[in-house]
């Protein structure tokens, strides 16, 4: 938050670049600011709502603010965003005006719901704001799952707005934490990884019809490396013990190689 309260409260006294640009810039930030914002007081509930930058040790210590107050800042942030001139989309992977609409319409929506319970009126304006999106035919649906695994679709299709990762930059802990490993089973893996991989019953909940399954579109690892890295699809399959326990195990079934863009998972 911090960073963003800088930004909004600096960038207009900048000569560097012209009012256009810092507008878009403005409304990057708000977006940015907002989004945090939305991931806190749903984690959190009350926080703290701070929306300047620190200058002295006065304003470093602050109580938090009702839900009601937090919402209501993320809707101001996210209409201001909507002002400032964003393209619909944005192949770099900033973000866009159809990030902003769309987080709005989920803004919306969960502040018709609980905790505020606000009700049909915000179930109307997160429809208003979906249709703007739809609307607007910036984005389509891939033909397959496996069009959310190239890379070549990054920032585009149905990818409204991708977090940016590097490998090296910003490496991701989520392969260790969410997907299974290929050699041993999570019973006796270290805890630092694969504590939160699929269980077979949620394998199993999925139709044999259904293209997700079909495809293989579960449990994608990319393992960088020289030239092209390694996609790896993963398959949970049970085995029963004598003591009538199920212990996991994991096996490859399927291995292709890709360029990934030193994106470290593409999904």
């Amino acid at each position: 938050m911090e960073n963003c309260n800088s930004v909004i409260e600096n960038v207009g006294a900048t000569m560097v670049v012209d009012e256009v640009t810092k507008k878009r810039y403005l409304g990057e930030v708000h977006f940015l600011r907002a989004w945090y914002y939305f991931q806190a007081v749903r984690l959190f509930g009350d926080v703290p709502l701070k929306l300047l930058p620190t200058k002295d040790f006065n304003n470093v210590r602050i109580k938090r603010s009702p839900k009601a107050a937090v919402y209501e800042q993320i809707v101001k942030d996210l209409l201001l965003a909507e002002q400032s001139g964003l393209p619909w989309t944005d192949i770099s992977g900033r973000v866009n005006m159809g990030a902003v609409k769309a987080l709005l319409a989920k803004v919306y929506i969960t502040m018709a719901g609980y905790p505020l319970q606000k009700g049909t009126p915000y179930y109307q304006l997160a429809y208003e704001k979906s249709l703007e999106v739809i609307g607007n035919g910036s984005f389509t649906l891939f033909e397959d799952y496996a069009g959310l695994r190239n890379p070549a679709n990054r920032n585009s299709g149905e990818h409204i707005l991708m977090l940016q990762r590097h490998t090296t930059a910003a490496p991701s802990n989520i392969h260790g934490a969410y997907l299974p490993y290929p050699v041993l089973p999570v019973s006796i893996q270290p805890g630092y990884g694969g504590a939160m991989a699929p269980m077979q019953a949620f394998y199993d909940s999925y139709d044999r019809a259904d293209a997700r399954k079909q495809e293989r579109a579960f449990f994608i690892r990319v393992t960088p490396g020289t030239g092209s890295p390694t996609i790896r699809s993963f398959f949970l399959r049970l085995t029963s013990t004598s003591s009538g326990m199920m212990r996991r195990k994991y096996r490859a079934v399927q291995a292709l190689t890709s360029r990934c863009c030193g994106m470290p998972m593409c999904c």
